[in-house]
C-alpha cells in the first residue's frame, strides 16, 4: 500500500515539473494522505450493506466528502495543468538513441 502511495506521490511531483518547492512538497504530502484516507473510506463504504442509516446518509459519507473536497482544493492550489520539463538538446538526443 505504501508503495502505491509513493508511486502516486512521484506521479504528482513529475506532473508538477519534477522539482517542487517546500510549500508544494507540503501540499503534495497532504494530498497523498488525503488520497489514502478517501480510498480507505471508499473501501469501507463499499463493504456496507446500505449507505442509509436510520433514514439518513451514513455519517462516513460526510467525512469522505469533506476529505475529497480538501484534496480538490490542494490540487487547485498546486495547479491542475501538467508542467512540462525543459529538456536540453543532449537529453533529447540521448532519449532518441535508446532502443
Amino acid at each position: 500500500m505504501y508503495k502505491q502511495l509513493r508511486i502516486k506521490e512521484q506521479e504528482l511531483i513529475t506532473a508538477l515539473g519534477g522539482d517542487p518547492s517546500p510549500q508544494e512538497r507540503i501540499l503534495i504530502t497532504d494530498s497523498i494522505k488525503a488520497l489514502f484516507y478517501v480510498g480507505t473510506l471508499d473501501n469501507h463504504l463499499l463493504g456496507l450493506k446500505s449507505l442509509v442509516r436510520k433514514s439518513r446518509p451514513h455519517p462516513v459519507l460526510a467525512i469522505r466528502t469533506q476529505l475529497a473536497s480538501h484534496l480538490r482544493e490542494n490540487l487547485k492550489t498546486l495547479g491542475l495543468k501538467r508542467v512540462s520539463k525543459q529538456l536540453s538538446l543532449q537529453e533529447i538526443l540521448s532519449e532518441e538513441e535508446k532502443p
